[in-house]
């Protein structure tokens, strides 16, 4: 889709909302960039066969996590470590799950997804933090 007084040189631009727009096949979200990145992947973990959907940023089975990305879905941070699911909490009506990666220290969070491991939630929110 080419967008009103865009050239066919200028990068196509669609807004969805006031938060989110899509430029060049990448979704924009709240001025950090997300690239959908679709990868199947075997858990480093437990093992677990993973299929990505392009929005799966951790093993659904144990809940570990790599650091590999910079922003979500660039693969381009350099540490490669294991992100160990280390809290969780409840955010309206999700789940928030919080990392640490193993190898550097850094730390994030990530919504639950719909196929997540509900006990290993529920024992990441009642484990002392």
């Amino acid at each position: 889709m080419l967008v009103q007084g865009a050239t066919p040189n200028q990068p196509e631009t669609e807004q969805i909302d006031n938060n989110l727009k899509v430029k060049n096949n990448e979704i924009i979200m709240a001025n950090l960039k997300f690239k959908r990145t679709k990868e199947n992947f075997i858990c480093a973990s437990c093992g677990a066969k993973i299929i990505g959907t392009g929005y799966t940023d951790h093993c659904p089975n144990c809940l570990y996590s790599k650091h590999v990305d910079v922003f979500p879905g660039d693969r381009q941070a350099k540490c490669g470590g294991l992100m160990q699911p280390i809290s969780a909490t409840i955010k309206g009506q999700s789940y928030v799950i919080f990392y640490q990666c193993q190898k550097c220290g850094y730390q994030s969070s990530v919504k639950a997804g719909k196929d997540d491991n509900l006990e290993t939630i529920i024992a990441l929110i009642n484990k002392p933090f």
